[in-house]
């Protein structure tokens, strides 16, 4: 997810919206060539995964 580890983050606040990370999963999906996938969340990404 965005900002955690070494990955790129946006300065903006508003670009962590539950809207903005779940995209970022589906780019991901979209990015390896698959349209399903089974994506399992934990403390903050547990509300991403879910969506």
């Amino acid at each position: 997810m965005r900002g955690y580890g070494q990955t790129d983050k946006p300065d903006a606040i508003d670009q962590y919206t539950l809207l903005h990370l779940t995209g970022d999963m589906v780019g991901l999906l979209d990015a390896i060539g698959t349209d399903q996938a089974v994506i399992v969340g934990h403390d903050w990404g547990a509300p991403v995964a879910w969506r």
